[in-house]
């Protein structure tokens, strides 16, 4: 089964226009195929309490920009 180290990226609504995304946790998605990490990303960072914008590959991982409630 694959595994990813994921990376997140925070935006914060309240913030204003232009202020950089905050480096979040980072943790570890194991699922069966590369959709199924991303679907798996997806569904924890919601269980987590999270609006998810974008989870995406890169060369180390991967990344999920993220955004907490207001």
């Amino acid at each position: 089964m694959p595994r990813r180290r994921l990376q997140l990226r925070v935006l914060h609504p309240s913030a204003p226009l232009g202020t950089p995304p905050e480096r979040g946790e980072a943790f570890e998605v194991e699922a069966p195929g590369l959709d199924g990490l991303r679907d798996r990303a997806r569904s924890d960072l919601v269980r987590r309490g999270y609006q998810v914008r974008v989870v995406s590959f890169t060369p180390g991982g991967m990344a999920a920009y993220v955004e907490v409630p207001p």
